[in-house]
């Protein structure tokens, strides 16, 4: 819900919140029509942020969301994002050593979840396990068919997740 333009910055608007953030001067409550001295203002850009680019994006099979409680990636999947990652991850996940992430679910407002990525020696595809089932399968009602998309966002050094597609 969106308040009234800002005259000096016609691409925000604002709205008003409860926040503890500062005291409202008498004089600003006229201004900004706020109800009372303990609201305040929030500024939001008229235009979201472009959706991001989805380094991953696979449609989850039964193996995926089953009793086995992981994600299987395979070499396609994982390759790509070992050029945003520093080599002693890289390294010690294709040595076998388990490296815990932290992944920010894009559609329940980025709320934070940690998995376990490593590569199984005997194929060579990796899997995103310790997490994943409660975190996403469970929490999100996740199912065979659905379509889903990873990203790394190499400022936070997380994944962003997003469900693309329903079954």
């Amino acid at each position: 819900m969106h308040g009234k333009k800002v005259s000096s910055a016609p691409s925000l608007y604002f709205k008003i919140i409860r926040c503890p953030i500062r005291r409202v001067q008498p004089q600003e409550m006229d201004f900004f029509k706020l109800q009372n001295e303990n609201d305040c203002l929030q500024l939001e850009d008229e235009h979201p942020p472009p959706p991001p680019v989805w380094h991953i994006v696979k449609t989850l099979t039964t193996s995926d969301i089953g009793h086995l409680c992981r994600l299987l990636l395979n070499q396609d999947h994982i390759a790509t994002l070992f050029s945003h990652w520093n080599q002693v991850e890289v390294q010690s996940i294709s040595e076998g050593q388990k490296v815990q992430v932290l992944i920010k679910d894009a559609d329940s407002g980025f709320s934070e979840h940690r998995v376990v990525i490593c590569r199984w020696p005997s194929n060579g595809m990796y899997v995103m396990q310790s997490g994943w089932r409660p975190e996403f399968v469970v929490r999100r009602g996740l199912k065979a068919g659905d379509e889903i998309g990873l990203s790394w966002n190499s400022e936070e050094s997380c994944f962003l997740f997003s469900v693309l597609r329903r079954a």
